[in-house]
């Protein structure tokens, strides 16, 4: 059996629960604003895109993600700062 391959991309939301603890709405919000790059899954199997809900599947670079934190949030310089 061989072992799975890490993924560097995911859906935005999934990345704001699990990586950041965060709500999806904050990197949901950065997307909006051009701040961070994220990609449309195309409509597989499953999954279905209606006139009344296109259901938009966004998914982001892990490494982006990462990157928009250092550059987005306040980095503590700790008590002396």
């Amino acid at each position: 059996m061989s072992d799975a391959i890490p993924r560097g991309w995911a859906p935005y939301a999934t990345v704001a629960k699990e990586r950041f603890g965060i709500s999806p709405d904050v990197l949901r919000g950065a997307i909006e604003r051009g701040e961070l790059a994220a990609y449309e899954k195309p409509v597989t199997r499953g999954r279905r895109a209606s006139a009344k809900r296109p259901h938009r599947m966004l998914w982001v670079s892990v490494a982006d993600a990462d990157e928009w934190v250092r550059a987005n949030w306040h980095r503590y310089e700790g008590r002396g700062a």
